[in-house]
């Protein structure tokens, strides 16, 4: 994963749902000895969302995270896409983001929401090329 983060520590976690394939020994065996990337399995599959939410426990609890970004294996990044939104973060005082959606036609549908401390919704566009 070649992204630029700025001034943040970068650290890769990938989750397993409780894979009943093979895949979880491969992935263990490919991520071993490389810096800052850490696989966890988990006792039983909670489901996508079960399944963040342990990620998440783990990012922040054991890795010490200040932000957690989840990326699906599909996720498609520019190089320089979380450093520009980490330093809209900490810039504008925003203390989360959610969801993207890149339409077939090459629209963005919904670059997502952000969240001040107070919880309250700030879109950020939609619509875009």
């Amino acid at each position: 994963m070649n992204l630029e983060v700025g001034n943040f520590r970068k650290s890769v976690l990938i989750v397993d749902g409780h894979s009943t394939d093979a895949s979880p020994e491969l992935i263990r065996n490919e991520v071993e000895g490389k810096p800052n990337v850490y696989f966890i399995r988990l006792d039983g599959n909670g489901g996508y969302a079960g399944n963040n939410v342990e990620g998440y426990k783990y990012a922040v609890n054991v890795l010490g995270a200040d932000y957690v970004v989840f990326m699906n294996n599909d996720f498609i990044a520019e190089p320089d896409s979380l450093r520009r939104m980490f330093d809209y973060l900490v810039k504008n005082e925003y203390t989360g983001v959610q969801g993207l959606e890149l339409r077939p036609d090459g629209l963005i549908g919904n670059a997502g929401m952000m969240h001040d401390e107070f919880a309250r919704v700030v879109s950020i566009c939609g619509g875009t090329p």
